[in-house]
């Protein structure tokens, strides 16, 4: 846990698609001090960028790019487990 975890949206196409939306177990992502969007040198590729990546953060997450002929999406589903540790101690 912690950390900077980055996911890149990329659209391809003609004409270029523009990245339009980003979404967290389907709906709209809240940008907030810990989550930021960054924008590629086009307007077809952004990065979201996750500072101190925890638990919290862990989910579908789907961009979304649309151009004059239509539009579409690409998900990826970030899984994991919390390990909690016990130590006696002597």
């Amino acid at each position: 846990m912690g950390g900077v975890t980055s996911l890149t949206c990329l659209g391809d196409g003609i004409p270029l698609p523009r990245v339009t939306s980003w979404k967290r177990n389907s709906k709209p992502l809240p940008i907030d001090s810990g989550l930021q969007i960054k924008r590629g040198k086009t307007a077809h590729q952004e990065q979201l960028v996750i500072n101190n990546f925890g638990m919290e953060h862990l989910g579908l997450y789907e961009c979304s790019v649309t151009n004059k002929l239509g539009s579409s999406s690409c998900a990826m589903n970030i899984r994991g487990n919390y390990c909690k540790w016990h130590f006696d101690v002597m």
